[in-house]
């Protein structure tokens, strides 16, 4: 209820420069639409963006029900890039948010994946400080 009301306010929809729309959590006609678009593999273009060097973070959410999260490392393992082998040999670490266990880490060279625990669907909304937190190290390139 707090992020409906965030969301919609007129702040928030004049930074976004969305205008004046209702925000609907999961609007079932643009999944629709972009349905055969979310089930693509699109792993060729984060391949070309890593080998560039651009970083880049996954995360994926412990309980989602629509992408779970042993598909998402699954395909994350298999991605073929510069720095695979680090990644591979890289370990997966336990990550903290002040002082909490927030997760797991997993990182090479430009490449972060994360797995954010007790969060679903909406991580952002099941575990806000969890997801303020990563996205804060990894943009300031902090450690986990």
């Amino acid at each position: 209820e707090w992020f409906q009301k965030f969301i919609d306010s007129k702040e928030v929809h004049k930074y976004l420069h969305v205008g004046v729309h209702k925000y609907i959590g999961v609007n079932f006609s643009v999944l629709n639409h972009f349905a055969k678009e979310i089930s693509a593999y699109h792993g060729g273009v984060l391949e070309e963006m890593l080998n560039k060097g651009y970083r880049v973070l996954i995360y994926s959410p412990q309980f989602n029900i629509f992408l779970p999260q042993s598909s998402i490392t699954e395909i994350v393992d298999k991605l073929k890039w510069n720095g695979a082998d680090n990644y591979a040999k890289a370990p997966r670490k336990i990550w903290k948010a002040n002082g909490e266990v927030a997760g797991y880490i997993k990182k090479a060279d430009n490449f972060v994946y994360a797995i954010v625990r007790n969060a679903g669907n909406y991580a952002i909304q099941d575990q806000p400080e969890f997801m303020l937190d990563l996205v804060e190290k990894f943009i300031y390139n902090k450690e986990f």
